[in-house]
C-alpha cells in the first residue's frame, strides 16, 4: 500500500501507511488529521505505555491493547526508548 498526501497541489508527504501517518503532527500542521485510532496510539506511548508507533487500524490496535486490557502488565518505557 501507498499513501500521497497532497496539499495545494503540491506532495506534502508519501509512503506507507505507517509512514504517512507516523507523521500526525506534521499533519496536523497542515490541517491533515490523522486517524483518531493514531491518535490514541500516541497518546498511551506519550503516557509511557509501550505500544507500536505504526497502528492506524483498529484491528492493529486491538491486537496490540487485548492482551493489556486482560490483565498483562503493560510494558512501561520512558522516551526516546521506544
Amino acid at each position: 500500500e501507498r499513501v500521497v498526501v497532497m496539499l495545494r497541489g503540491s506532495i506534502l508527504c508519501q509512503g506507507s501507511p505507517a509512514q504517512v501517518f507516523s507523521a500526525g503532527e506534521e499533519l496536523a500542521r497542515s490541517g491533515l488529521e490523522i486517524p483518531k485510532v493514531t491518535e490514541l496510539i500516541r497518546r498511551l506511548r506519550e503516557g509511557g505505555v509501550a505500544i507500536r508507533p505504526d497502528i492506524f487500524r483498529a484491528e492493529d490496535a486491538c491486537r496490540e491493547l487485548l492482551p493489556l486490557l486482560n490483565g498483562r502488565e503493560p510494558r512501561i518505557f520512558h522516551r526516546g526508548e521506544g
